[in-house]
């Protein structure tokens, strides 16, 4: 089978656009959270603080690049919301509301798997540079 048959088309933007270190930065962040959390996901409000405080204890140094009919954002809140829609756009995360109306968030099984890449990947990266 075709990996395109079964990945979005748009699923590898976020690896090439020009938030692109943002975006893998927060995906590793918050899968961090997700595997700590339940088997059923983890609630929307608690993902959104996590990128909140991530982006607090890491500013963003670069300008974050924002859609055309998006203002400026200002806060770390405004830019984890807008990070969060950019991953579900992007079909990374599915955003399931529960019989509490409230909202849960899950990776898709494809992500997972790319996001394990990329911690493997960072991970070797970060050894050889100390050798």
């Amino acid at each position: 089978m075709n990996i395109f048959d079964i990945v979005p088309k748009q699923f590898f933007s976020i690896l090439s656009s020009k938030n692109h270190r943002i975006y893998v930065s927060c995906l590793l962040e918050l899968f961090k959270v997700y595997e700590q959390g339940s088997i059923l996901g983890i609630d929307k409000n608690i993902a959104r603080q996590a990128l909140i405080d991530y982006l607090d204890i890491n500013p963003i140094d670069e300008e974050f690049e924002v859609d055309e009919d998006d203002e400026p954002l200002l806060t770390n809140r405004d830019k984890a919301n807008q990070i969060l829609r950019r991953f579900e756009e992007c079909e990374w995360i599915d955003i399931d509301v529960n019989n509490d109306y409230e909202e849960i968030l899950n990776f898709r099984d494809y992500a997972i798997t790319v996001i394990e890449a990329l911690k493997e990947i960072s991970s070797d990266a970060y050894y050889d540079e100390d050798s």
